[in-house]
């Protein structure tokens, strides 16, 4: 795996099979392709945040090295408070099923620290595509562009949620579930999907909460000095 100075997945293939296409800028500043945290915010919040999908994004890692560290605050020093992240990347295989999971391990650094964090990965589509979230079906046919669609989905027995993506050969879950026992038994995730080319990628991203808001997306969650949460989302791929 190859990763940007801030710790952005550049692509992600299983031989010549591309399930994450390459990070690319398209216009200035506009990027499309990879996957990345967004910490300590999903999309475009306003105070106690600044930046659309978080300062995490655009922060350097301490070191080029798995697990990436940083530590990161609000650009203006006040806002949502600090926090240290530690984000591990690994790939397994098994026979015809390949998975790529990812914990973020975070902690608060400042009492009151406040987070609705999620993760925006990017999938190859070709074709057509069906895409199955919480008893919601989007099809290639009915998919809008550059339209989010959000879903609140119901944990599993496991303390999971899932969406599936059946596209060419290619069946991929994507799952999503929130560890230690501090927010793991209040917590609450949606689905975000998004595309604005739904005929090549598509966007599949957990959002992680404790509460659900008027828009169905989780709504933000605070953590007190010291106290640290686990997200974790994983990419299971099969292969037909």
């Amino acid at each position: 795996m190859e990763f940007t100075e801030t710790g952005t997945l550049k692509k992600w293939s299983i031989g010549d099979i591309v399930i994450i296409p390459e990070i690319q800028e398209v216009s200035e500043n506009k990027f499309r392709g990879g996957a990345f945290w967004c910490i300590p915010n999903f999309d475009q919040l306003g105070y106690p945040f600044e930046i659309k999908h978080g300062e995490y994004r655009n922060t350097k890692c301490v070191t080029n090295t798995l697990p990436h560290e940083k530590f990161l605050s609000a650009a203006s020093g006040a806002g949502w408070g600090k926090l240290s992240t530690r984000v591990l990347w690994e790939e397994k295989a098994m026979a015809t099923v390949h998975q790529l999971e990812v914990r973020a391990h975070l902690q608060a650094l400042t009492p009151l620290t406040t987070l609705r964090p999620g993760f925006h990965p990017y999938f190859k589509v070709q074709g057509t595509f069906t895409l199955e979230i919480g008893g919601i079906k989007i099809t290639s046919e009915n998919m809008p562009v550059d339209k989010m669609i959000i879903v609140p989905v119901q944990k599993n027995a496991s303390g999971s949620v899932v969406a599936t993506l059946i596209t060419s050969n290619l069946h991929i879950t994507v799952a999503a579930t929130m560890e230690e026992d501090l927010l793991r038994s209040n917590a609450c995730f949606s689905f975000a999907v998004w595309s604005d080319n739904p005929e090549e990628y598509l966007c599949i991203e957990p959002v992680y909460g404790t509460a659900y808001g008027i828009d169905n997306l989780p709504t933000s969650f605070v953590l007190d000095r010291g106290q640290t949460t686990t997200l974790v989302s994983k990419i299971i791929v099969s292969i037909n």
